[in-house]
């Protein structure tokens, strides 16, 4: 019976029931704990066993507290109970061995253990890395965990990720090595759990343990080989995945991250193919963090033409973020843009800049016109790097077509430098629409040199400066544009990356890089970017606060 007073009341057959006015008093008693004196390590974890009398049969209505912290009560009976010993609050193990109270409470009764629970932290096991840090949901692969204070006896240890057993294979003081098991529940993330004779180890570092599928691999989509995305296929992630890209994808129709998240494999070049990617529910496209940035080339490459239906609001051949993240962190370039060391001229197949640099050979730049005509901006490709005396000599893949200078000069007393600049413009992670072969023509330059005065008259349509190479100016765009400006949802942060042959001419709201009002986006931003050989702007903001546009260190 629970404690407390309950009447008492006989029945007998054929004379019915007795008076009801006595009543007898069940007291709850609280006498000892299994094991006897319980102790554990700072983080709690053993589960102890309280004995006595009179426990209610209804655990709601107890209260066990351990250092004043209540407990949940994990099995119980008239006579025991079960809890499960919590890390110990701050402010009581406030030394490396410190004691507190067992308490259970039933309404206006508390009853206090003679025993006293002894936290050790000497005691308490560390985890120091897990390696690799990474499994597939399907399970069978072995981790490594290294650590202190574990023990040799196997049966002494658990180990949990995301509340999903991963089977002890061998242990020792330093080591666990276990084989996990597949994973049901992808909404489920609890993180790591190791247990050493029921203490929880500690995690200092946090390190994690994820559940990531391989893109390439027939159980991310299924078991069936055939059920891997081919060319033109729609593909999903859902919440709770997140895939590992470790090939390059076919041309997808669309990619739809619907809550899920797709992780690009820094162990290889990657790229990324689709008509269209949307982002949704918070889900995520990452290439390199902002602490990692991702070493191989990564690459998104959009596809489509003029003619490609449209979303609405975001249009085709778009990477479009409605409620989500998009993470792009590229190697750093430096410098991202520099000076013109010496005068070079026209036939020149070398250049010189005052600095060393980490440009690498095949690298491309921009070499920027030192006339008043912009036509005479040239690109080229770095094919040899010599550093000497504090200089670095740059050779070029084709010859300068026009003299660009570098001079300082002195007049009526004040020094004026001039020279043309030199702008970086390869990353090695790198966003991009593709090349339509059969929109490309050659564009005679213009008969007279562009004059860009309002007033001017011109002799050819859009004002060509140059001989160019012509397309259909359709190019991949990145949009980020939530549902509502006070939401929040949108984040982008785009470090490092190579933006070409992206925005869309003639076209409003088709741009490289676009905000859209988005509102508040702070911990967003766009820095080390280079935009180039684009058909409608750079980057584009409108109803955006607290993004930074670090256009310094952008090439534009």
């Amino acid at each position: 019976a629970n404690p407390g007073e309950h009447s008492v009341v006989i029945y007998v057959d054929g004379l019915g029931f007795s008076n009801s006015d006595q009543a007898i008093n069940y007291t709850m008693t609280l006498t000892g704990t299994t094991p006897t004196s319980p102790s554990a390590g700072s983080l709690g974890g053993p589960t102890v066993q309280l004995a006595g009398t009179g426990f209610d049969s209804d655990v709601t209505a107890l209260t066990v507290t351990v250092c004043g912290v209540e407990v949940a009560v994990t099995r119980n009976s008239f006579q025991e109970l079960e809890v499960i010993l919590p890390a110990c609050p701050a402010t009581v193990c406030t030394q490396s061995v410190s004691t507190c109270d067992i308490e259970v409470s039933h309404g206006n009764t508390t009853l206090t253990l003679t025993d006293k629970v002894t936290f050790n932290s000497d005691d308490t096991p560390s985890i120091t890395n897990i390696d690799p840090d990474n499994a597939g949901t399907g399970g069978g692969k072995s981790i490594t965990i290294t650590g202190t204070g574990f023990t040799a006896t196997t049966s002494d240890v658990s180990v949990m990720f995301d509340s999903v057993v991963c089977t002890v294979d061998s242990a020792t003081v330093t080591q666990i090595i276990c084989t996990t098991a597949a994973k049901i529940d992808l909404s489920n993330k609890d993180g790591v759990a190791v247990r050493i004779s029921n203490s929880l180890a500690l995690n200092p570092d946090m390190k994690p343990m994820t559940y990531m599928d391989k893109w390439s691999s027939k159980f991310t989509w299924g078991g069936e080989e055939e059920n891997i995305p081919v060319a033109g296929d729609l593909a999903g992630i859902v919440e709770g995945q997140i895939i590992y890209l470790d090939i390059n994808t076919p041309i997808l129709k669309a990619l739809v991250i619907n809550g899920g998240h797709i992780v690009f494999d820094d162990n290889q070049d990657v790229k990324l193919m689709a008509e269209y990617i949307l982002i949704l529910n918070g889900g995520s496209l990452t290439i390199g963090t902002e602490d990692v940035p991702y070493t191989h080339q990564g690459i998104v490459e959009m596809h489509g033409n003029q003619q490609s239906t449209e979303l609405p609001m975001y249009g085709a051949k778009t990477l479009a973020v409605r409620n989500g993240t998009v993470e792009m962190h590229g190697v750093e370039v430096t410098p991202k843009w520099t000076e013109l060391g010496e005068s070079a001229e026209a036939g020149a197949t070398t250049i010189v800049v005052n600095m060393e640099t980490n440009w690498k050979v095949g690298d491309e730049i921009a070499l920027s016109s030192s006339s008043f005509s912009p036509s005479e901006n040239e690109d080229f490709t770095i094919t040899t790097i010599n550093y000497a005396d504090g200089k670095t000599t740059l050779g070029l893949g084709s010859a300068l077509k026009y003299n660009h200078i570098s001079l300082t000069q002195t007049i009526r007393g004040v020094e004026i430098r001039t020279a043309a600049k030199i702008g970086h413009l390869t990353r090695n992670v790198k966003m991009q629409g593709n090349v339509n072969e059969d929109h490309l023509e050659e564009v005679d330059a213009c008969p007279q040199e562009f004059d860009p005065d309002q007033f001017a008259g011109q002799t050819c349509f859009m004002g060509r400066y140059g001989a160019a190479l012509d397309s259909d100016q359709f190019g991949s765009q990145l949009m980020f544009h939530a549902a509502s400006m006070e939401s929040r949802e949108v984040h982008g942060r785009l470090e490092n990356v190579e933006f070409s042959w992206a925005g869309q001419a003639f076209r409003l709201g088709r741009y490289p890089i676009h905000f859209h009002m988005n509102g508040d986006v702070s911990g967003s931003y766009v820095k080390g970017c280079s935009v180039h050989h684009t058909f409608n702007r750079a980057v584009t903001v409108h109803g955006v606060d607290n993004l930074p546009v670090l256009c310094v260190d952008t090439t534009a």
